[in-house]
């Protein structure tokens, strides 16, 4: 076992940390290429063959690195902060930013119109509120158990009232990014009808499925993409397709013409602007009231991925397809956690079974129902399908078995997913109510507070510094740029003095002109450690104010300004070779001249190449211990900011009559389920009563 002191430890970890940094950047850069941001920054042109293969290469380099630990009697140690948490504080952060970009402060910046500002306001507000939706989110309550929380929403009672009060509460606080869900629900509860989604990858057989089970060859099939807009089937005394536009009147066609308004081949991009396709036909096994939709394919080569998401939330019982020689990716993953998240719930069906035998049929099933298990933290019910040949009677036994008895009980059905979909929403309303509370001030702020928003504004300005050091030394570093002519002009002067040999002379020349650029290059260098040294200091101070705000955390040194490059005269020695001939009979004046000339033709090059040299010499190690400061200083400022209290840089929160209305309207919703609790026990009962006498709900 290899035997270290406490400072060989700290040295390797501190340089495997950074190495394994290094790596988390690369595989980062891989990422952010493919990304959908905003202002991107990488090309993708690195192949998916070459990207794998560089995973891999930085999957065996961590694995080497790990395996290293132990021979070095050292341990990587665990992960101290909440990553959680760390996601909450990027949000105040990005919440502050937005708090900049009011009209109101952007004045500061000149004169701007009322119209202007209102426009700006208008933006920050869309911002503020996808921003608010985040953290919404993270704020939920943490149950990863989807059947638990199906299971507490469908207890939901009194649900017409509740929405009544949600309406309310949504307009009152102004929570607009639950208005569309809300309206969602409504129109569901207008309706009242089961609708059943299929979701699925492009080319997974959804169309196919339909028809199959319908009975009715009615949905475009066979093309790859195929549907662009979700088209919803439902039951009509004859039939017809509506066709609802963005920009002008619905317009109904015949059953024929639904290719040319809901497929990617005749409707690129969806140009014609579609918002719904309704496909009304006298199929028997519609007319219980259950809609079917079907739905764009998932996935990256499916134009109208987007549209089946937002569709999620309509939706009360969602099936995807998944084909049986395959897993359930990220996409459909993505899907089921969605819709039980929407209070809808979900059934997986394996496309394509007639490809297997029916003992690998039973073996993927069996592996696909842990997997979903373990991913999605709830028992998905899980059906080998096929359209084709004799292994058609599985999509056949599955309707028969599962779903018909569903469509049987629609109304009933409905209801339930109502009642879930409305705890839905009273949860997120909950959740959003929460998040404005826990970002108000204490009305007597303690000096803690004031000292932990103190530390985070001295944190950020810290940063600040960073980018103007770079800047600071560069600028500094151009002196040396014009070092050539200057220095000539001294040294022609030095050996012009009094009366000498021209070896003299000539060795007088090369003595000033090294001496001049070596103190104009010790010079320049002093200045440039000067400003790194004061980056150090205004870094560290920054550290230790905001460390005396956090019990038990003590800032660590940051790196000692060393490695400064030394300017080597030697390199101008013995190249100047004065001439003779042009330095007799000269005065003064004329011979320090005739030496300058010749000093400008032989050596004016070699002294820019040289003081240029020093000059990137300088400039690079400049931004190398300006890099290692800010490693240093993010490291422990992560800490810091993470360990600060989170409303250090909270934007303002209601106070007064309006935190008030917010504590009623929270406790309310909150309190919903306890003043109800009776009528949710016996409406479970009921309905459990009910269900033991049909199929099971998937």
């Amino acid at each position: 076992m290899a035997e270290f002191n406490d400072n060989h430890r700290r040295r390797v970890l501190s340089t495997f940390r950074y190495l394994d940094q290094l790596l988390d950047e690369t595989e980062h850069i891989m990422a952010a290429a493919r990304s959908r941001s905003a202002f991107p920054k990488y090309v993708p042109d690195a192949t998916p063959v070459q990207r794998k293969v560089l995973s891999d290469h930085i999957s065996r380099f961590r694995d080497t690195l790990l395996a290293a630990l132990p021979t070095l009697d050292l341990a990587p140690g665990k992960p101290e902060i909440s990553m959680l948490r760390a996601l909450r504080v990027q949000l105040i952060t990005a919440e502050i930013a937005l708090e900049e970009l009011t009209g109101s402060a952007m004045r500061g910046y000149g004169p701007l119109s009322a119209a202007s500002a209102d426009t700006l306001d208008g933006v920050a507000a869309q911002l503020r509120g996808r921003l608010q939706a985040i953290a919404r989110f993270l704020d939920e309550s943490p149950d990863q158990d989807l059947h638990a929380r199906t299971a507490r929403l469908s207890a939901t009672t009194d649900e017409v009232r509740l929405l009544r009060e949600l309406e309310r509460v949504v307009t009152a606080e102004g929570l607009v990014e639950l208005r569309p869900a809300l309206k969602m629900v409504i129109e569901h509860m207008e309706s009242r009808r089961f609708e059943i989604a299929v979701f699925g990858r492009v080319s997974a057989g959804k169309s196919s499925l339909l028809n199959h089970l319908l009975r009715y060859d009615a949905l475009p099939v066979g093309v790859t993409p195929i549907t662009a807009v979700p088209i919803r089937v439902m039951f009509g005394r004859e039939e017809r397709v509506i066709v609802n536009f963005a920009e002008r009147e619905p317009m109904v066609v015949p059953l024929s013409g639904l290719a040319d308004v809901a497929t990617e081949q005749r409707n690129p991009g969806n140009r014609a602007h579609v918002t719904q396709v309704t496909v009304e036909l006298p199929a028997p096994r519609l007319a219980s009231g259950v809609t079917f939709v079907d739905t764009p394919g998932l996935g990256s080569l499916a134009v109208g991925a987007e549209e089946s998401l937002a569709y999620l939330p309509r939706c009360d019982l969602g099936l995807v397809l998944v084909d049986a020689a395959s897993s359930p990716g990220p996409d459909e993953l993505t899907v089921v956690r969605a819709l039980y998240q929407a209070g809808a719930t979900a059934a997986v069906l394996l496309s394509k079974a007639d490809l297997l035998s029916p003992a690998e049929r039973d073996q993927v099933v069996r592996h696909v129902r842990g997997l979903l298990a373990s991913e999605c933290g709830v028992d998905v019910p899980v059906s080998p399908v096929s359209v084709v040949g004799v292994a058609a009677a599985l999509a056949d036994e599955w309707f028969d078995t599962v779903l018909q008895p569903l469509c049987q009980r629609q109304g009933e059905m409905a209801a339930v997913a109502l009642r879930r979909k409305v705890g839905a929403l009273r949860d997120a309303a909950i959740a959003s109510l929460r998040h404005r509370m826990e970002r108000r001030p204490p009305e007597s702020a303690p000096p803690a507070a004031a000292d932990a928003r103190e530390a985070a504004g001295g944190l950020a300005h810290a940063a600040s510094l960073l980018e103007a050091a770079g800047t600071r030394c560069a600028t500094l570093a151009t002196r040396l740029e014009g070092a050539a002519e200057q220095a000539i002009a001294a040294a022609a002067t030095a050996a012009a003095a009094g009366r000498r040999f021209r070896a003299e002379r000539q060795r007088a020349a090369d003595e000033a002109l090294g001496g001049w650029v070596a103190r104009q290059a010790e010079t320049v260098a002093g200045e440039i450690a000067a400003a790194l040294t004061q980056l150090r200091s205004g870094l560290a101070g920054a550290l230790e104010g905001a460390a005396r705000v956090v019990p038990g955390y003590a800032a660590a040194d940051l790196p000692r300004i060393s490695g400064l490059p030394v300017f080597d005269p030697s390199l101008l020695a013995g190249r100047l070779v004065l001439t003779r001939s042009l330095l007799g009979g000269l005065g003064a004046g004329g011979r320090r001249r005739a030496i300058a000339a010749q000093m400008r033709s032989q050596l004016s090059p070699a002294v820019r190449q040289v003081s240029d040299s020093y000059r990137q010499r300088l400039i690079a190690w400049s931004r190398s211990v300006i890099a290692e400061q800010r490693r240093s200083f993010d490291a422990q400022a992560e800490v810091v900011r993470l360990r600060l209290p989170v409303s250090a840089g909270a934007a303002a929160a209601p106070t007064g009559e309006k935190l008030a209305a917010v504590e009623r309207d929270l406790a309310l919703l909150a309190g919903w389920e306890r003043e109800h609790e009776t009528t949710a026990q016996s409406d479970t009962t009921s309905a459990g009563a009910r269900a033991d006498g049909g199929a099971a709900e998937p």
